[in-house]
């Protein structure tokens, strides 16, 4: 299922866990998410990605309810969102692995994520999950290439407190732990969040919206439990 899990080293303190996914957009529950991660400090679920419905409406399993439920499709999830469009369902949407490298410092997993968008004029999208437990960080970075100009964006899921402490830097909090976050993109950008709230607890998606349309770019996140 392409599922990545990063753990802290044996009986440490104040660290930070992870995951994320590759796959299919073809597997059983599934959301369109092909990228998602998770960020888990203590008990808390810090950022990423929100689980789905706790209350399921008839219409929740049909193919309709990825346009219709934001937290079904891949809008509400931290994947990117390219030129208005969500990822599409099939197993032919797929995150082909590219780089897997694990060590008892550093993990690194890499994937190509192009399947996933009916977007014939991109020509590189992938991205990489860097796990460092010596510093305690979780880099995420997307790059992008397209033969045409398009619209980007991607977002920071969380229903953790949050506010912005600098143009370019976040602070969640969420039951006493706190994780900053750190976004650097090579294009301006501005930063939209929205409250979604269907048939579970609400949770907000902090967009990192590019103010011009692209045709290339390179857009990296970084959670950390050290202040900047």
């Amino acid at each position: 299922s392409g599922v990545y899990v990063g753990r802290p080293a044996k009986n440490e303190k104040d660290k930070i866990g992870v995951s994320a996914k590759g796959g299919t957009n073809g597997e059983n529950h599934n959301h369109n998410d092909i990228g998602s991660y998770a960020v888990v400090l203590g008990n808390e679920t810090i950022s990423g990605d929100q689980g789905c419905a706790i209350t399921y409406t008839r219409d929740w399993f049909e193919n309709i309810a990825y346009k219709k439920y934001k937290s079904k499709g891949s809008y509400g999830h931290p994947v990117p969102f390219i030129n208005n469009t969500a990822q599409k369902v099939g197993k032919e949407a797929r995150g082909v692995e590219l780089t897997s490298k694990f060590t008892n410092n550093t993990d690194t997993y890499k994937i190509d994520m192009l399947s996933a968008y009916n977007l014939p004029e991109l020509s590189l999208l992938t991205r990489t999950f860097i796990y460092d437990r010596k510093n305690n960080t979780f880099v995420v970075t997307d790059i992008l290439k397209s033969n045409e100009e398009v619209s980007f964006e991607c977002a920071i899921t969380t229903r953790a407190n949050w506010k912005k402490i600098s143009p370019n830097t976040l602070l969640l909090n969420k039951g006493g732990e706190k994780v900053y976050v750190q976004i650097s993109c090579s294009v301006p950008f501005k930063i939209k969040d929205e409250v979604i709230e269907e048939n579970a607890p609400a949770y907000t998606r902090i967009g990192i919206v590019c103010t011009d349309k692209v045709r290339s770019l390179k857009l990296t996140v970084q959670y950390s439990t050290k202040a900047p």
